[in-house]
């Protein structure tokens, strides 16, 4: 199993950061918040307005809106919602985008986080967030492992992270090894690949269901090296260049991937996946067989009306191959991408240098049932995706409004 530090070669920072940054004080170290409850609602309605729009609290609405890399912002009716709790466009950089600051989410006060996996491209913020806010972090056993111990390193006491556990049907925790380097679960030491579970605690309103799944990989099998893509933009190195401090929380907020989950949160019948990871459906790849039967398992009810899903990732020979895997067996209505973008300088690139073989590989699908596609890129992180959940109900494909920036890329520009 690979240690945390050869993790981090893989993720393309040198040991030599870490042992330069440790002794650093964290960035985003925090005390509770000292203000006022009429100030920290003054500043939760502001925040959710710049975020979603002055119609934020409409109960027949929902919204998603990309934060960055994996995160995404949603609003359910007005209970907000974060899935996954990276805040950076890149993980040298500052706590913000040119769009939203780690500040703005905390503000926004979601009162839970749905958290795919413990690298620090999906759980930097993790901690922080769910100590100052009270958000339930909805997670497996490692995952809320790491937060706590993460709390602690940035001045908060263990018990602010308040973990709210999967659970399977028969109330076991759901529990990972690490899916990025092992290829098998682990049973019966870890929870089984294709679980469904929910949280232990139901969060009031919402219908909360996920699948455990595995983290991407790169996987050289013959039927998937197709629309390879390598990227290499330096450029957010040379314009954001990160501070000693900014290293140090890079090479100590890096753990095992502690499980993968997928989570389908309904609301009012309206349905939506979210999953940051898309790991391999190869018919030969273990486990894959009881995940898809995990993913099917989301439409047994009624068809999920929006997949967030990952599509690349670190995959560069197969990723393209697994978004549209997922797309088939789930089966939603609408599809938007995550995990795109140049998260990871020099060796990723902007979003919408993947757009071409993302929509070539979404458009080979032989499904009956297969989503609409909505592409995203950098300036989407200021659009408000914004659907009625009335002209969704059942079989229907509804309008969707694009609220504070642009709506679906297309490769016009």
């Amino acid at each position: 199993m690979k240690t945390r530090i050869q993790r981090l070669a893989v993720w393309g920072a040198a040991a030599a950061l870490l042992t330069a940054g440790a002794a650093l004080p964290l960035t985003g170290a925090s005390a509770e918040d000292t203000r006022t409850e009429a100030q920290l609602a003054a500043a939760a309605t502001a925040a959710r307005e710049k975020i979603f729009g002055a119609d934020w609290a409409n109960p027949d609405n929902v919204q998603v809106k990309w934060v960055a890399i994996t995160t995404y912002i949603a609003n359910f009716g007005g209970r907000i919602v974060l899935l996954d709790s990276t805040i950076m466009d890149n993980l040298q950089g500052s706590n913000q985008t040119p769009y939203i600051s780690l500040d703005e989410v905390i503000d926004a006060k979601p009162e839970a986080i749905l958290q795919n996996h413990t690298h620090l491209d999906q759980m930097r913020h993790a901690s922080r967030i769910a100590a100052i806010t009270g958000a339930q972090l909805v997670t497996t056993a490692g995952g809320c492992l790491f937060a706590k111990r993460d709390a602690i390193q940035r001045g908060f006491k263990e018990s602010a992270v308040n973990c709210n556990y999967v659970r399977d049907s028969s109330g076991r925790v759901f529990t990972g090894l690490d899916t990025y380097a092992l290829p098998i679960s682990g049973e019966p030491l870890v929870t089984p690949f294709g679980t469904v579970g929910k949280p232990e605690s139901p969060i009031p309103g919402l219908d909360i269901t996920v699948v455990n799944i595995k983290h991407s990989q790169i996987r050289p099998y013959p039927d998937d090296l197709t629309y390879p893509y390598v990227g290499a933009d330096p450029s957010p190195l040379v314009d954001d260049t990160p501070s000693p401090e900014q290293l140090a929380d890079f090479g100590l907020t890096q753990d095992f991937d502690n499980g993968n989950l997928l989570f389908m949160v309904g609301y009012k019948g309206f349905n939506v996946v979210h999953h940051g990871s898309s790991g391999s459906l190869n018919p030969i790849e273990p486990g894959q067989a009881e995940i898809r039967e995990g993913l099917r398992a989301l439409s047994l009810k009624e068809r999920p009306d929006v997949e967030l899903g990952g599509i690349q990732e670190l995959t560069y020979t197969n990723g393209f191959v697994e978004a549209r895997r997922y797309a088939e067996e789930i089966g939603a209505k609408l599809y938007i991408p995550l995990h795109h973008g140049n998260w990871l300088p020099p060796i990723t690139a902007e979003a919408r240098s993947y757009y071409d073989g993302w929509l070539a590989e979404m458009q080979r699908t032989t499904a009956s049932v297969f989503p609409k596609l909505c592409f995203v890129v950098e300036e989407n992180m200021a659009t408000a995706f914004t659907f009625n959940v009335k002209k969704w109900a059942g079989d229907k494909t509804g309008p969707f409004e694009a609220i504070g920036g642009p709506g679906c890329y297309t490769g016009s520009g």
